[in-house]
């Protein structure tokens, strides 16, 4: 898969049920939602690791209702920070 595919165009083939794409934007965005949980939760890496984990499940479960957008990374980035935001609430 080309690495210059959009976080836009990656979404709609995750739609699709393409596991490449999801690879692709795990590998883009995972750092960030992994540093929003580790700071969150002062460094606890075990939680830190469950969390991320329970927002990438969400990304599947959102990509289902994925439609294309006019600011392809802004929008994405914009829904993990939420994800991540509401799932570590709930902790």
């Amino acid at each position: 898969m080309p690495p210059e595919l959009s976080d836009d165009e990656l979404m709609l083939l995750v739609k699709k049920g393409n596991e490449n794409a999801f690879t692709q934007l795990f590998k883009r965005h995972s750092s960030a939602v992994f540093g929003l949980c580790m700071r969150f939760f002062s460094g606890n890496r075990s939680r830190s690791e469950d969390v991320s984990q329970e927002v990438w499940t969400k990304v599947v479960v959102y990509s289902r209702t994925y439609e294309r957008s006019e600011e392809h990374t802004s929008e994405l980035q914009s829904h993990l920070n939420l994800v991540c935001r509401l799932l570590l609430e709930k902790k």
